[in-house]
């Protein structure tokens, strides 16, 4: 991170040395290397992962479903049939 400091008349410096605490910085520029990557700039191994995950939660999603239904038939209407 760079700390700026204000030189006054609206125009700032990168403090030289940084200072240990930026709470003194004016403003504080985060260098690319610093800030977190963005959701769709991953690698194709995470976004494999990340999709076979919302997958087996579908999956399983699903499979509730199945054993509900199962589970919520009427018997008193296959009794009336025969």
């Amino acid at each position: 991170m760079l700390c700026l400091t204000d030189n006054g008349g609206g125009s700032f410096s990168v403090a030289n040395p940084q200072p240990t605490d930026i709470n003194t910085c004016v403003y504080v520029i985060a260098q690319p290397a610093e800030v977190q990557p963005a959701l769709w700039a991953m690698t194709a191994e995470q976004g494999t992962t990340i999709g076979t995950a919302i997958m087996l939660v579908w999956a399983i999603a699903w499979g509730i479903r199945a054993v509900i239904r199962v589970l919520s038939i009427d018997d008193s209407q296959n009794y009336e049939r025969e």
